[in-house]
């Protein structure tokens, strides 16, 4: 799995994502602030090679529908390791 990385470490811009009632927000981050994500979001961004990232996820905890919001973005590979992790 490829996953274009600004500075082989972070995302190359903010995004937003909605599914049902349960919203996530997504940031680029500074070298050296590491994954601040829950545990779902966390696993995802750790197996993708995610470096930085500041993440925020509201009104869902379950890892399954974590993925469904992160897969919104359009990147079927995040969905894909996300339910795999989830299982």
């Amino acid at each position: 799995v490829r996953i274009p990385l600004k500075e082989g470490r972070t995302l190359h811009h903010d995004g937003n994502g909605h599914f049902g009632a349960g919203k996530v927000t997504l940031r680029t981050a500074p070298a050296g602030t590491g994954i601040i994500a829950g545990g779902p979001m966390r696993a995802i961004f750790e197996s993708l090679g995610v470096a930085d990232v500041v993440t925020k996820s509201v009104a869902q905890r379950r890892g399954k529908k974590i993925a469904d919001l992160l897969g919104r973005g359009g990147s079927a590979t995040a969905e894909a390791d996300a339910a795999a992790i989830a299982e």
